[in-house]
């Protein structure tokens, strides 16, 4: 009984170890989150599968350092980006490297900070980049009680998705939104519907129609949202047009 038993405990050892070999050697994972935090969707998959340019991701973060578990999770989940051939991923720390963000946004319009991420892609010889910050990543809500904001949820996939559908189109079409007449501010009252345009490969500006002659011709839409002043003639015609 003595000598089955061992049999028996080495047996089992050395299949646990295999078995835990295999699973290592073919990079296996299973995502039992409700949320599908550590998987990606179908349609992020055909996004990637069917993607003909390079794309590039840069945390500006050293990756091997981070400590908050939100972060981590988003890193995991770059990790499946990285999976696909046309994706590249890199963890470029700005405190090491004090000169990224200079060479990322030479003309200093994206307000670019530590912990952010960049991705970027070039179509027909220009540069594409668009930023994600910590509240593209994540839904926040503010604790009425204790007056902090705390994390709900994940908008990470599609934040990366988005910006990779973006980067990597030749056409990207605009939304506009009027403004002087007393409109719903976008950037105030519509932000989660700016926030699912651009995620979808819009871009989205304001417009003023006593301005221009013309609307733009990248404008797929033109919004006006809930205006309290009346449009001029002059607005009318150029809208009619």
């Amino acid at each position: 009984y003595g000598s089955n038993a061992v049999i028996l405990i080495v047996a089992v050892v050395v299949i646990a170890i295999l078995v835990n070999l295999l699973v290592g050697m073919a990079d296996l994972k299973l995502d039992l989150t409700t949320s599908k935090l550590f998987s990606l969707s179908d349609v992020t998959k055909s996004e990637l599968e069917n993607l003909d340019k390079d794309v590039e991701i840069i945390g500006l973060f050293d990756d091997g350092k981070i400590s908050d578990e939100k972060y981590r999770q988003v890193t995991d989940l770059l990790n499946l980006y990285a999976k696909y051939p046309r994706v590249t991923v890199k963890y470029i720390d700005p405190e090491r490297n004090p000169g990224i963000i200079k060479d990322l946004d030479p003309d200093e319009t994206m307000n670019l900070r530590r912990y952010d991420f960049i991705v970027k892609s070039n179509v027909n010889g220009n540069e594409k980049k668009r930023k994600l910050e910590y509240y593209d990543l994540f839904d926040v809500q503010l604790s009425q009680s204790t007056f902090e904001t705390y994390v709900t949820g994940s908008n990470a996939e599609q934040g990366f998705t988005g910006a990779i559908r973006y980067v990597s189109s030749e056409v990207t079409p605009t939304v506009y939104f009027t403004e002087d007449h007393d409109e719903i501010d976008m950037d105030y009252e519509y932000t989660n519907l700016k926030n699912y345009l651009e995620r979808n490969n819009y871009l989205v500006k304001k417009l003023n129609l006593i301005s221009t002659d013309k609307i733009p011709e990248d404008a797929e839409l033109v919004i006006i949202a809930s205006p309290k002043k009346d449009i001029t003639m002059a607005e009318r015609e150029v809208l009619a047009e």
